[in-house]
C-alpha cells in the first residue's frame, strides 16, 4: 500500500457584491470537486501517482466570514 497523505485547507474567496450565497456555495462545490480530479490527475503537469478515486476532499464548514 502506498504512503497516504493528509492535507488541511482553508480557502477563502469574496464574491461580487450581486452575487448570492447560493452561487458562493455552487461555486465551492464545484472547485472541490475539481481540485479531486486534478490531484488524482494532475493539471498539465503529467500524470501524480495518486491512486484513482483514493482522494477525498470535504467542506467540512462554510458560510459568510
Amino acid at each position: 500500500m502506498g504512503e497516504k497523505w493528509i492535507a488541511t485547507l482553508k480557502v477563502e474567496f469574496e464574491m461580487h457584491d450581486d452575487r448570492t450565497e447560493g452561487m458562493a456555495k455552487m461555486v465551492l462545490q464545484r472547485e472541490v470537486g475539481q481540485f479531486r480530479n486534478n490531484i488524482e490527475r494532475g493539471l498539465g503537469i503529467g500524470p501524480t501517482g495518486v491512486k484513482p478515486n483514493s482522494a477525498k476532499v470535504e467542506i467540512l464548514s462554510q458560510g459568510p466570514g
